[in-house]
C-alpha cells in the first residue's frame, strides 16, 4: 500500500512538471525562432496589436511567417554586388543605401530605408510615395531592370508590401524578375 501511494505521488509530481515542457514543445514558435529573427514575442505582438503600424491587420502568424521567411532568405542567400553599381554608393534622405545585389543568381535591388520606414502609418505611406519616386530615376536604366517588361510594376508592388511591414525587415530587396509576389514575404 505504501509503495502504491508513493507511486501515485511520483506520478502526480511528474504530471505537474510535465505540462510545462509539453507546452514549450507544443508552441508554434520557440525561443530559437525569436532569436533567429532578432525580436522577442512581445515585440511581434506589440507590432501586431498597434493599429498605427499594422494597418492591414496582419495576424501574429502572418507576421511571423514574413519574418521567418525573410530571415531564411537572408541566411541562404549567396549575395554578390553588381560591380558596376558598386563603383558609386547611392543614398538620399529616404534610403541609407541602395544597389543591385545577386542572391542565389537572382538580381535584386536592395534598398535600406532611413527613419521614415519606422514611422507610424499613415505617415509612413505618405513618405513612401516620395521615397519610391527617387528609385526609378536612379535604377530603371539598369540592365537588371530593363530586362523584364513588368519590372516597374512588380518592384513597386514589392516595395509597397515591404512598406506595410515598416521596418520589421530591412533592407527591402526588390526583384525585377518577379511576375507575382507573396503577401507574406513580399517577394
Amino acid at each position: 500500500m505504501e509503495k502504491q501511494a508513493l507511486a501515485t505521488i511520483t506520478a502526480i509530481s511528474v504530471a505537474i512538471i510535465t505540462p510545462t515542457s509539453a507546452l514549450a514543445d507544443g508552441m508554434r514558435y520557440n525561443q530559437a525562432i525569436y532569436e533567429e529573427i532578432g525580436m522577442d514575442r512581445s515585440e511581434v505582438i506589440d507590432w501586431v496589436q498597434d493599429p498605427k503600424r499594422n494597418v492591414y491587420g496582419k495576424t501574429e502568424d502572418e507576421t511571423m511567417q514574413y519574418l521567418i521567411a525573410s530571415t531564411k532568405e537572408e541566411q541562404t542567400s549567396n549575395i554578390r554586388m553588381d560591380t558596376t553599381a558598386a563603383r558609386g554608393s547611392w543614398s538620399n534622405q529616404w534610403f541609407a543605401k541602395g544597389g543591385w545585389i545577386a542572391r542565389n543568381g537572382m538580381w535584386s535591388l536592395s534598398l535600406q530605408p532611413t527613419w521614415w520606414a519606422a514611422t507610424a502609418t499613415p505617415t509612413r505611406y505618405y513618405y513612401a510615395e516620395s521615397a519610391w519616386a527617387t528609385v526609378p530615376p536612379q535604377f530603371s536604366s539598369s540592365r537588371h531592370w530593363t530586362t523584364y517588361p513588368t519590372a516597374s510594376k512588380m518592384m513597386k508592388e514589392q516595395f509597397d508590401c515591404h512598406v506595410r511591414y515598416g521596418n520589421l525587415k530591412t533592407p527591402y530587396n526588390l526583384e525585377p524578375s518577379r511576375t507575382s509576389i507573396s503577401q507574406i514575404t513580399c517577394n
